[in-house]
């Protein structure tokens, strides 16, 4: 009986402090248990660049940028490893470590489609990514059934198309949420709110900071706090007194995060722009932490009233930390409690497990 261990390399656009990036970390380690895993990087620099590095020592990070020489490299190191499968992550990864798979020797290539929409792609770009999704991967996966049905729209086929949702981060199961707002006597003083994101357009960081300052009169006490790859902007929102008590802080170790996130009162998943199901927010749910979370939001399951607000105006998301103030504490803890238990059996690292070592058996 043949007992070898598949072989798979992973191949990913970016090493950004992302959850696309910080997700496929946390599925190699998984699969490392049952499979031989390798990775190349298409980015020789990151913020998780030491984090991939410590997990995946012999990983592969390519120094040029030019697509068609990490086509040839990436065809080169196929060769050498020969992978029972080829695993891409994110539409760049899709794109050329697929092309390169597949001239390297027809190599069975699996696509991710992990988000419900595509951030300022043209009509070109949508075009050459489903003419290739029905020529290059043998499977494409969706972390959810809104990521699914996006892609269906756009043109993938269906009938490579399956759902195999996110893990949750290790450290979730560990931690549990220190969150005032789950007391029954409340401190009246300032609340801790966070935004774990890259700061972009399109996440409601600008956004959130804008409706804060202008309606401090309306709001309790806030000390906001935003971890995630910063921008040059983002340095600089803390001189420039674009809100009196924010942070901007780089998170990447599970050590940081888990306290990070257990001394919320409140996660605030404020994004102005389609997501589904971001890392960050079923973190959040994980451990207890209370949410609030913005209509451009989209997961497999449903959030009660007061966990949302409507984002298409600055005022909402005001109103939205109002009410909140203003819910019984047993009606939050029992939803707490509600969610907690829905995310961990939904995304559950066994569950995880065994639909990609189906995927793998190809």
């Amino acid at each position: 009986m043949n007992t070898r261990k598949k072989r798979v390399l992973f191949v990913i656009s970016s090493l950004n402090l992302g959850g696309a990036e910080r997700q496929m970390l946390l599925l190699c380690q998984i699969l490392e248990t049952q499979a031989d895993v390798q990775i190349v990087s298409l980015e020789l620099e990151g913020p998780l660049k030491e984090k991939y590095s410590q997990a995946f020592p012999e990983i592969y990070f390519l120094d040029k940028k030019n697509p068609l020489i990490q086509i040839i490299e990436i065809q080169r190191i196929v060769r050498i490893s020969k992978p029972d499968v080829v695993i891409t992550w994110l539409y760049k990864a899709d794109l050329i470590g697929g092309i390169a798979s597949r001239l390297a020797g027809n190599f069975p290539v699996v696509w991710s489609a992990r988000n419900s929409a595509l951030p300022h792609f043209s009509i070109f770009k949508r075009l050459i990514l489903m003419l290739f999704s029905r020529m290059i991967p043998k499977w494409i996966i969706a972390n959810g059934k809104p990521a699914y049905d996006f892609h269906l729209s756009i043109g993938y086929p269906a009938k490579k198309m399956q759902i195999i949702p996110n893990a949750l981060a290790h450290w979730t199961s560990s931690t549990r949420s220190k969150s005032r707002l789950l007391l029954r006597e409340a401190p009246a003083d300032k609340v801790r709110i966070g935004i774990a994101s890259r700061q972009v357009s399109g996440k409601g960081i600008l956004e959130s900071i804008a409706a804060f300052d202008d309606h401090l009169d309306r709001l309790p006490l806030i000390d906001l706090t935003l971890i995630g790859q910063e921008t040059d902007d983002s340095k600089k929102w803390r001189s420039k007194g674009d809100y009196r008590n924010h942070t901007v802080k780089a998170l990447t170790t599970d050590e940081e995060l888990a306290k990070w996130f257990q001394g919320l009162d409140l996660y605030l998943m404020s994004s102005t722009a389609w997501e589904s199901q971001p890392n960050s927010l079923l973190e959040a749910i994980a451990i207890g932490c209370p949410v609030l979370v913005s209509d451009f939001i989209e997961l497999d399951f449903d959030l009660p009233d007061f966990n949302k607000y409507d984002a298409t105006s600055a005022t909402n998301l005001v109103s939205a930390i109002q009410k909140y103030g203003d819910i019984e504490t047993s009606r939050i803890i029992d939803t707490v409690e509600e969610l907690r238990s829905k995310v961990g059996s939904i995304y559950n690292h066994d569950v995880t497990l065994e639909k990609w070592l189906k995927i793998i058996e190809i």
